[in-house]
């Protein structure tokens, strides 16, 4: 294997420059192995070689306290082939979910809207106003999901950001399509949820779009952070094993930094906030709530305000968890 300049790109798909990465951890194993084969002696360049294959690949098959059990390997496959990766985690195909994921509820509300004629859409190919404030007053009525819906006046499929990203994901998945001026179901998706329309067949589909086509900093003026979208698979690892109990959303930031301290670096310095601060509100914002909840596999709950200003927010699984997604060959330790 070549050696990695340490301005080239990191092999582990951190987006950084090797430098500002795994570096050091690299310099690490390096010496480790130096350490492993002081005083021995090799016949050969290829023995030397062998030896150091079998020690870097236990090496990385090890738990690694800094990815809460996961090895080096295991994390690889997160980042790099999660979705397509059976032998670390199985996708339940159509989970039982009923209604009880906001982005199934939101599907639903705009799948129950389009008869055989279609929907007719807004000038600007928006959802109408009708069927938006009856999503927002079904959505206000199941979940206390964002005070925001508790005091904007919901008029038009901008003024609640959830439906309109579903509708987003609706057409990106090619279930939805627009013709004419009207909103259509596609062949595909009239073929999965049926003549019954049962929307829970769509949750997969949903899911993986969500986590590989939709750009995640399309919903806040926080940084793009693109990583921490492609490491969504590890953020459900630790709501897998962290979340049968009620536990502060800090808790969940702090866990992320442990394995990937280099984010940090992406966060702007601000007079009020340091980067660590800053990256527990993004992460609460657009990870816990704007992923987890909205895809139901979670719930955040807020306290009353701290100091007058701050509120304390608790997160904890819901059982969708669970029925969607399992670590067969993983060794869950819940917390």
């Amino acid at each position: 294997m070549s050696k990695i300049h340490r301005n080239e790109p990191c092999p582990f798909g951190s987006g950084k420059k090797y430098k500002k990465c795994c570096m050091n951890q690299a310099a690490a194993a390096n010496e480790a192995f130096s350490e492993h084969v002081a005083g021995q002696s090799f016949d050969s360049l290829a023995d030397l070689e062998a030896q150091a294959s079998s020690f870097f690949q236990q090496r990385n098959e090890q738990p690694i306290d800094d990815f809460m059990g996961l090895s080096a390997d295991q994390m690889d496959k997160i980042l790099s082939v999660g979705f397509e990766s059976p032998e670390l985690l199985h996708f339940a195909a159509s989970p039982s979910a009923g209604l009880e994921a906001p982005v199934l509820l939101l599907a639903n509300e705009i799948i129950q809207a389009i008869d055989d004629n279609g929907l007719k859409l807004t000038a600007r190919g928006n959802l109408p106003r009708v069927l938006c404030k009856h999503a927002a007053e079904v959505f206000k009525a199941q979940y206390r999901y964002d005070d925001r819906l508790a005091i904007t006046s919901v008029n038009k499929e901008d003024d609640f950001f959830e439906l309109h990203v579903t509708h987003i994901l609706l057409k990106e998945a090619g279930l939805i399509r627009s013709v004419k001026g009207r909103l259509v179901l596609s062949a595909k998706c009239k073929k999965l949820i049926g003549i019954e329309k049962q929307v829970e067949a769509l949750y997969g589909i949903l899911f993986q779009g969500y986590c590989q086509k939709f750009n995640w900093s399309y919903r806040d003026g926080y940084p793009e952070l693109g990583f921490v979208q492609q490491s969504a698979l590890f953020t459900v690892y630790l709501l897998s094993i962290l979340g049968d109990e009620w536990q502060s959303v800090d808790v969940y930031a702090q866990r992320y930094l442990q394995a990937f301290p280099m984010v940090l670096d992406e966060m702007t310095a601000e007079d009020y906030a340091s980067p660590a601060v800053q990256f527990g509100h993004f992460y609460h914002f657009r990870i816990l709530q704007g992923f987890l909840q909205y895809m139901g596999l979670a719930e955040v709950e807020s306290g009353d305000p701290v100091r007058g200003v701050r509120r304390e927010y608790k997160i904890r699984a819901l059982p969708l968890l669970h029925k969607f997604l399992q670590w067969p060959h993983l060794t869950v330790e819940r917390h």
